[in-house]
């Protein structure tokens, strides 16, 4: 556990030293560069160009409207046609407004599906700025939509070579985040289904949303609904991370064990749960009602967030054998998480490139998160296993005799007799005297050795199967073609008993021998034929022991194998 520990403050180190080196001081040149002028109300060209309130010492905090203008500093633009690379949002309008040598003004306005064809991958947007003519004087460029400071502080040059390779090289990465969750939602879909494992298919359906959140947040959802805006791409991206925030809770309480957390806690999860799950309509309704969605949003995340850090140290203090899986999965998302709720709410500005950690944190969390569940399956299949051995040999306990090996009583009355079966009922002859002579000791040996010879006898298929029924008293269960087969193999384990009794006990100095009564079941049932077995063995018992007798087919009692006597 302490090795999980010092993993899990090794990545939120690693993470933090990545995240915060390039602090807002390293921020994109370009903004520090350009004159700001935002607005609560979209401005014309000609009414932005006029105005006095023009900063050109922006700061970041005064780009967080719903519309700006900015005039950029070309001096580092290519020649030629270029774009600028910028991050997208729910952008209504993108506007560029280009002057040249000659005052000319060269204005390009993109809005809709045409604006989401701008896409770059991973949030952004490569914004073409087409120079007729001469070499541009100065560059404009306008942003309408929700408010948002990415959009108008994250910005660059380039070619549209360069931009296009980005997108290539960009969108595969995502890609395979994207296949990674898909992998994981589809097999955790099927395993869920197939093991009902509640675990398993709430991870199958938070890995499906977060799919869905990489895909449209890294704005490859283009590439399948090309017709889709920028606004429909950020509601899209807002519920389905929303919802998959939402489910944390419940998979958290599934995946521990039952004991790990109270009734209370287990609310709690479920409240948390339902406000984050609001933040998926956080977007739409601020079309409805003035408020900030962004900023809402982000904060509907932190009661989950305080409640999924409780439940690991909870976890950890009640010593869940589960706990070290879940932390190694969720450490980084949950310190990128914080990371971007925090500054999701305003409180700070980093580059918006640090989202793309959190795309990779997710995918392993999944593949990480689906192993653990796995090992988690694999060890409650193994106690399951264990337990029903465990009840089995119980079973077994209870059904069996413990001195000999055989079944006993329980077993015997227990036992689903066919017609055909014969019942063989077996008594040792005087064994009361060896119990009294010789002591309980031999006695136990003696049984014990007939035990070994019914159990052979049953390991051979001569018998069907074998029971002790109380002291010195046995059951046979045979089955022959008829009843005159088995006696003659009840005879031969009769004479097995007296020479493994003799084996066994070598001290006694009379020969110890066993009596047996034979009975069909047959119609009459079992009932009747243990009166019958048990009145055969009485007679076998009266007629001297050492014998065996049955009914026959006249109905007269048949004594066979007697013992030979010596002649007088």
């Amino acid at each position: 556990m302490r090795r999980v520990h010092a993993t899990f403050l090794a990545i939120i180190v690693a993470l933090l030293a990545l995240v915060y080196a390039p602090t807002s001081a390293k921020a994109d040149s370009l903004f520090r560069n350009s004159c700001l002028l935002s607005t609560d109300l979209p401005l014309t060209f000609s009414q932005a160009f006029s105005s006095k309130q023009w900063n050109c010492r922006p700061q970041y905090h005064q780009a967080i409207t719903g519309h700006s203008w900015q005039k950029l500093d070309i001096d580092g633009a290519p020649d030629g046609n270029f774009v600028i690379e910028t991050v997208s949002g729910p952008l209504e309008r993108v506007r560029v407004v280009g002057r040249d040598h000659h005052g000319i003004l060269h204005q390009q306005v993109f809005a809709g599906a045409a604006l989401s064809r701008l896409w770059m991958p991973g949030n952004g947007l490569a914004v073409p700025v087409a120079v007729r003519g001469d070499k541009l004087s100065a560059l404009y460029l306008a942003f309408d939509g929700t408010p948002s400071s990415p959009p108008a502080t994250e910005l660059a040059f380039k070619t549209a070579d360069q931009a296009h390779q980005e997108k290539v090289s960009h969108s595969v990465l995502y890609a395979l985040a994207m296949a990674v969750l898909g992998t994981i939602a589809i097999f955790s879909a099927f395993m869920g289904i197939a093991s009902d494992n509640r675990t398993v298919a709430l991870h199958g359906a938070f890995s499906a949303l977060v799919a869905v959140y990489t895909a449209s947040s890294s704005s490859l959802v283009f590439l399948a609904f090309p017709s889709l805006t920028l606004w429909d791409r950020a509601a899209l991206s807002y519920a389905s991370l929303s919802l998959a925030v939402a489910m944390l809770g419940p998979i958290m309480s599934s995946f521990f064990e039952r004991r790990i957390f109270c009734r209370i806690e287990k609310r709690a999860m479920l409240a948390t749960a339902a406000l984050a799950a609001l933040g998926s309509i956080c977007l739409p309704l601020s079309l409805l009602v003035d408020f900030n969605a962004r900023v809402t949003y982000h904060l509907l995340f932190l009661p989950g967030i305080f409640v999924l850090i409780y439940g690991i140290a909870v976890a950890t203090m009640r010593r869940s054998r589960n706990v070290g899986g879940f932390i190694l999965a969720w450490a980084a998302p949950l310190t990128l998480g914080i990371e971007r709720v925090l500054r999701g709410a305003g409180l700070y500005y980093l580059p918006s490139w640090i989202d793309s950690l959190f795309f990779i944190a997710l995918a392993a969390q999944a593949l990480i998160m689906a192993g653990a569940i796995a090992l988690q399956a694999e060890a409650v299949r193994r106690e399951r296993d264990l337990a029903h051995d465990r009840a089995r040999e119980m079973e077994d306990e209870a059904l069996t005799d413990a001195l000999t090996g055989l079944y006993n009583r329980r077993d015997f009355d227990a036992r689903k007799w066919r017609r055909s079966d014969i019942l063989a009922i077996v008594d040792l002859d005087r064994f009361k005297p060896i119990n009294d002579g010789w002591g309980h000791d031999t006695g136990d040996e003696v049984l014990r050795a007939v035990g070994r010879v019914l159990g052979e006898c049953v390991a051979d298929n001569q018998a069907l199967r074998a029971w002790r029924l109380g002291g010195e008293e046995f059951a046979v269960a045979l089955t022959g073609p008829s009843i005159d087969s088995a006696a003659i193999i009840l005879n031969t384990v009769r004479q097995k008993i007296t020479a493994a009794a003799r084996s066994a006990v070598p001290q006694v100095d009379r020969r110890i021998t066993a009596s047996a009564g034979l009975a069909m079941v047959g119609q009459q049932g079992m009932r009747q034929a243990f009166r019958a077995a048990d009145a055969a063995l009485y007679r076998a018992k009266a007629a001297g022991r050492d014998r065996l007798c049955y009914e026959s087919g006249d109905m007269s009692f048949a004594t066979i194998f007697p013992k030979k006597r010596r002649a007088a």
